[in-house]
């Protein structure tokens, strides 16, 4: 850092500045972000296939007999 003076320093003087500058991350913006998975919809279409086949077995059996 530089620093100007209308002349020279004395021991009583006083001089501010800033210690630090906060930079802040730069915004990236993608518009088309994939959604994640969803387990809830996983389980529930394993759910139904294990009904769907349930229902195929008892339909079988009952032909059967």
């Amino acid at each position: 850092m530089k620093c100007v003076f209308d002349g020279q320093l004395k021991s009583e003087d006083t001089i501010l500045m800033n210690l630090y500058k906060r930079v802040f991350p730069k915004w990236t913006y993608e518009p088309f972000v994939n959604a994640p998975p969803s387990l809830f919809i996983n389980r529930l279409t394993d759910e139904r296939s294990l009904e769907y086949k349930h229902h195929l077995n008892r339909l079988t059996r009952q032909r059967k007999s």
